[in-house]
């Protein structure tokens, strides 16, 4: 009753062919595009493990130069304490000395009534001349 046309036999068959040959030719891009997703998905795990091992270094160094420079700034400020408190020492040595010289002028000039300048007199000596109270 119903005849085929010969020509729409060749048509399936091909049709049927060439889905098969496509399907057998998808099959291995598939299977190459799964092999490279799982390389790249292990070669980023690898790359995630390693970036946060330096991470994890990084952090250590930077915790071991804090402890470093807590102790050097504690190592500086006692010695800046140190240098006050010998500031102040040789602040007071000064005073007192300024004092002292200003008693001894005080009784110089009582006892020989002169209104001369001690201070200014030792100022201008010249070191290469010879004292006049050493022997010679």
């Amino acid at each position: 009753m119903f005849q085929q046309n010969p020509q729409d036999e060749d048509v399936h068959v091909h049709d049927h062919v060439d889905n098969h040959d496509h399907y057998h030719h998808q099959q291995p891009n598939v299977v190459m595009d799964q092999e490279k997703r799982l390389r790249r998905m292990a070669t980023n795990r690898e790359s995630a493990r390693r970036s946060r091992m330096r991470e994890r270094m990084m952090k250590e160094v930077l915790q071991m130069q804090v402890k470093q420079l807590m102790a050097s700034n504690q190592l500086l400020s006692n010695k800046y304490i140190s240098l006050l408190e010998y500031n102040h020492q040789i602040l007071q040595e000064n005073s007192q000395l300024k004092e002292t010289v200003s008693s001894f002028h005080d009784q110089y000039t009582i006892s020989y009534g002169k209104h001369e300048d001690i201070l200014g007199n030792i100022n201008d000596f010249d070191s290469n001349q010879q004292s006049p109270y050493q022997p010679t």
